[in-house]
């Protein structure tokens, strides 16, 4: 194997479905080794046959001997910055008991190929991700993180699609009422350019743009994966980063910046949350938002629990990394110019919060406090 090829294991007492899945990673990863287990029993003495440690563990959960979910906490065991993926048709249990440490992601069973494409993606950025070895086991031992929610993953996947159009997005979100109404909320935003009023979900998913309807979508469907954040909390969190994704969003049209790194930088903006409201979740005070268990020198807790998060949901190794590099951005500049729109807007809101306009202003280049003078003054 070379170095970049990943060992990726799949077990399942199922002899044809084994069989077909090999050949769908196979195709899919052609330089990687796959080791597929018929026997879940045999799992561990199948593993330590390869000289790499498996870096992707897949599993089905009914099996007879040994169950998936507890054949991968025996596996967080044994390789602890493995990822560990558990496929289930069963509808018996809440998913959500069956989310732990152990368990990164939940797939469908039937499995698709884009399921398959998404879990290797985010094996392999995360492989790529700065994390030293003792961060990356410190992540590994947090409990109950965050699911990519199965209705965002829909989302996403329809997005992507060519074919793909307004209304099939549409559809989707309508599944999720709070967050049709919140996208309509939105798309009447006169901060955000819209005059003319409208009801409508698919004028409003139209007017918004697939990238931020991906974006509010990430945020909001992702509260029923915290067991003890309070919904206020979580609300109030949400809201912060709207507002701070709004002002990203009117800097960087500001800033003459391409259409895709406007979506880009918004996209960003709210996805940041996450950091913050896992660490809440886990007891955090928002003074230890910073370091609270320590994971790396140079970067905040929240950043690296985001950026951790957001490849195992699939994101880019480049958005990981802007998000990162947020925390080590003390001064305003032109370089690396995603991460400072970002940082420009997360200032801009906390100065309003605490009614220290004056100041911050004072205290930009003259460049960025020119563009936020004019939006203030087209604004008022």
């Amino acid at each position: 194997m070379s170095g970049s090829a990943l060992h990726v294991m799949f077990i399942d007492d199922d002899e044809l479905m084994l069989k077909a899945a090999g050949r769908m990673l196979r195709r899919l990863r052609p330089d990687w080794h796959f080791t597929l287990v018929n026997d879940p029993r045999c799992w561990q003495e199948a593993a330590a046959e390869v000289a790499q440690e498996p870096e992707l563990i897949i599993s089905d959960l009914l099996m007879p001997n040994l169950q998936g979910d507890e054949l991968l906490k025996q596996a967080s065991q044994a390789y602890p910055n493995s990822i560990r993926a558990l496929i289930t048709g069963d509808t018996s249990k809440e998913a959500s008991a069956l989310l732990n440490s152990s368990v990164h992601f939940m797939l469908p069973k039937p499995f698709s190929e884009e399921d398959f494409v998404h879990v290797l993606n985010s094996a392999e950025r995360l492989k790529q991700m700065p994390f030293s070895t003792a961060c990356r086991a410190k992540l590994a031992e947090i409990e109950d993180l965050p699911v990519l929610p199965r209705s965002i993953l829909q989302i996403r996947q329809c997005i992507l699609r060519p074919e793909a159009s307004i209304q099939d997005v549409s559809d989707l979100v309508n599944r999720e009422p709070t967050l049709a109404a919140r996208l309509v909320q939105l798309a009447n935003s006169a901060y955000l350019g819209f005059q003319v009023r409208t009801s409508s979900l698919s004028e409003s998913i139209r007017r918004l743009g697939l990238a931020m309807v991906e974006a509010v979508a990430s945020i909001m469907l992702t509260q029923k994966s915290f067991k003890h954040l309070d919904s206020l909390v979580h609300q109030q969190i949400v809201n912060r980063y709207l507002n701070a994704a709004e002002k990203s969003k009117v800097l960087s049209e500001r800033l003459n910046l391409p259409s895709r790194e406007q979506e880009k930088i918004y996209l960003m903006t709210l996805l940041c949350s996450i950091g913050e409201l896992v660490l809440l979740e886990k007891g955090a005070e928002p003074d230890q938002f910073e370091a609270f268990y320590s994971f790396e020198c140079g970067y905040k807790d929240s950043l690296v629990i985001c950026s951790y998060i957001l490849i195992l949901w699939g994101y880019s190794v480049d958005m990981a990394e802007s998000i990162l590099r947020i925390g080590g951005e003390q001064t305003l500049n032109d370089e690396n110019i995603d991460s400072q729109v970002l940082l420009l807007a997360m200032r801009w809101m906390e100065a309003e919060a605490s009614n220290s306009m004056e100041a911050f202003l004072l205290s930009l280049p003259d460049h960025y406090k020119n563009v936020i003078q004019s939006i203030l003054a087209d604004a008022s």
